[in-house]
């Protein structure tokens, strides 16, 4: 029984990593997956923008697995599959959607839906797979970080995840 047990808390806390080919660092932070793609962009928007304007990048948790019954309740609850990772707004007025991918991930169907629709109503959508992708979006809907890096608000969280 013991056995039994410590085969499912390891398998649990197992983590297959990718190819070490797609390893790449974003401020010394080790990115392997989509998943650590975004929490290196949002932990550099946090240190950038602060408290402030934590509320202009909002994340839409449509990925994950769920059981069927969870799945149809996130469903009914407005859940649409296709929506893209990241809100982006400036000031509190939306700008547009960041999809974020990795490696040789491509957009599925029901997000080129989702791409096709908003942008027929004029609003923007982009499809990032770097750190570098991310800033030139951001900069390109205007949204810029201060000049200087004195500038720069962080929060006492981060100051000490940084240190």
């Amino acid at each position: 029984m013991k056995k039994d047990i410590f085969q499912r808390m390891t398998a649990v806390e197992y983590r297959t990593l990718k190819p070490i080919a797609n390893l790449t660092f974003v401020n010394g932070v080790a990115v392997n997956s989509e998943d650590d793609l975004c929490v290196a962009c949002v932990a550099w928007f946090d240190r950038v923008f602060g408290e402030q304007r934590k509320f202009d990048l909002i994340h839409i948790p449509n990925e994950g697995k769920r059981t069927v019954w969870e799945g149809k309740r996130m469903q009914r609850m407005g859940l649409r599959a296709g929506t893209p990772d990241y809100l982006v707004q400036k000031d509190g007025k939306p700008v547009g959607w960041i999809e974020f991918k990795f490696g040789k991930n491509k957009l599925s169907p029901s997000q080129k839906s989702f791409k096709d629709y908003v942008e027929k109503s004029g609003v923007k959508f982009a499809t990032v797979w770097t750190f570098e992708e991310f800033k030139a979006v951001l900069k390109a809907w205007g949204i810029t970080p201060p000049k200087k890096e004195s500038e720069c608000r962080t929060s006492p969280l981060l100051l000490n995840i940084f240190k």
